[in-house]
């Protein structure tokens, strides 16, 4: 790549990606078209409407597909015009890619995922808990296309029975609530 500094924390590629890994809207792609010196290193935010727009390949879809399902897609729209086309895509920022945590942790607020995070290692970024969290009933705020629904997880059992299993995946979007305890 170019000798160009970037902010760490927004270096997707930088990062070993996860295959199943989907593009999202307001993803940041890096795309480079083979030996087009004027189609290097085109950034491309995906728009709210998931589409991205490439010279000569026109609109396409990006939101919902892996980085190589979207340079196959991108590969078939520029076989029009190019001979053997050889194409890059880099995703450089994970802007969709959000959770929220509220209630009884130091640093409550968005926090950005990367990778498959799990509940832990989010509230860990938070700083943990309070003193007056109540760890075993924390709830996982979801919603999809099943509607919204809560998942509640008690942290104690991940961490004084070792429960790993428990130790869920979180989803962008997804909003974790640390309640007080009653005393």
């Amino acid at each position: 790549g170019g000798g160009e500094p970037r902010d760490p924390a927004d270096a997707a590629s930088d990062e070993l990606l996860d295959p199943e890994y989907r593009i999202g809207v307001e993803d940041l792609l890096d795309v480079s078209l083979l030996g087009e010196p004027e189609l290097q290193h085109v950034t491309m935010r995906v728009s709210p409407r998931g589409t991205v727009d490439f010279p000569f390949a026109g609109t396409l879809t990006a939101a919902g597909l892996s980085v190589d399902e979207f340079r196959d897609t991108l590969l078939e729209k520029l076989d029009d015009y190019y001979v053997a086309p050889q194409v890059t895509v880099f995703l450089r920022e994970y802007r969709s890619r959000m959770v929220h945590i509220l209630g009884e942790v130091p640093r409550p607020g968005p926090f950005k995922l990367t990778h498959r995070n799990t509940l832990m290692e989010v509230l860990s970024r938070a700083g943990g808990f309070t003193p007056l969290a109540n760890k075993g009933d924390v709830q996982i705020i979801r919603s999809d296309s099943a509607g919204k629904r809560i998942i509640r997880v008690d942290v104690n059992e991940i961490i004084d029975d070792g429960r790993i299993d428990l130790d869920i995946p979180l989803e962008s979007g997804d909003v974790i609530n640390v309640p007080e305890r009653l005393f």
